[in-house]
């Protein structure tokens, strides 16, 4: 029986059972077909990067912080239940061809904190969770195992990484890419084909890759390491809605949506989908076709 999604009423049918032995197959890691029938014109007046960033800041700042990070860890759990088949140690797999797990990139700034926040809520239902802390603040008591390095077997244990390194403050800066992040970024290119690949907001390679050449990467026919899904919250980012090429481009977070219309964003509600009830994501668009 077909699938349905909770993103849309419209049955969806999964893909074929990824397990074809004891290593997956390639052809099957991709997300599932959700909402790809209901595709979504993208909004047209998407906010700009350095904008959004500091509408961030000041919510980052403000009394409501704390809830509004929530709806956006929960808007990102949303997602990625609905977009891979993560196996559920409650539950135990939850479809014959369950992904192993998730490995999170989180950084210091808000999207490591809704990252981190977003790790734990999975850890909870049993998910195989692990975060590389990347100067995001963690404690022993978080739930989930935190490392301190990026493990470059991780495409062993890991089907689905999730970046949460800058997001869209990555946009709207020069700085160059840390030695670090050049090395996750080498190393994610590498292995490309073994993992599926999630960002929010907007991917920290993109805005170092305007100005430097890169050598002994593999990247697409956009010249640019390109993520599996692109998860917008609150309001999509114009930079990162045009460099994006992957399959599924999903909004979150309603009440941070809420927030930054008040703020003055100019973002006509005719333009972008609704949220259903008791959801915290939806999807804006989708290249994905059946």
């Amino acid at each position: 029986m077909a699938a349905r999604c909770t993103f849309c009423p419209v049955p969806l049918p999964r893909l074929p059972c990824k397990y074809a032995g004891a290593r997956p197959m390639l052809s099957s890691r991709q997300p599932s077909p959700v909402c790809a029938s209901q595709t979504v014109r993208l909004c047209s007046k998407a906010v700009s990067a350095e904008w959004y960033a500091s509408q961030l800041g000041a919510i980052a700042a403000g009394e409501q912080a704390r809830a509004v990070s929530e709806n956006c860890a929960r808007g990102l759990e949303e997602v990625i239940t609905q977009c891979f088949p993560l196996y559920d140690g409650h539950r135990g797999l939850v479809s014959s061809n369950a992904f192993m797990g998730c490995l999170f990139l989180c950084g210091p700034g808000w999207t490591g904190k809704v990252g981190l926040a977003a790790a734990r809520r999975l850890a909870a239902r049993g998910v195989a969770v692990a975060v590389v802390a990347m100067g995001a603040e963690t404690s022993e008591e978080c739930g989930v195992d935190v490392l301190d390095f990026f493990p470059r077997t991780f495409a062993q244990y890991y089907d689905v990484v999730v970046d949460c390194v800058l997001g869209a403050e990555a946009g709207c800066s020069s700085q160059a890419t840390s030695g670090v992040e050049m090395q996750i970024e080498r190393c994610l290119a590498e292995t490309r084909r073994s993992f599926s690949l999630v960002t929010v907001d907007y991917a920290h390679w993109w805005q170092s890759n305007q100005g430097r050449e890169r050598q002994g990467t593999v990247e697409d026919e956009q010249g640019s390491l390109q993520p599996d899904v692109l998860i917008s919250q609150g309001l999509p980012v114009r930079e990162a809605s045009e460099k994006f090429r992957g399959s599924f481009h999903f909004i979150t977070a309603p009440h941070l949506q809420e927030l930054l219309r008040k703020s003055g964003a100019g973002i006509d509600h005719t333009e972008l989908p609704s949220f259903p009830r008791d959801q915290n994501a939806v999807v804006l668009s989708s290249r994905l076709a059946l």
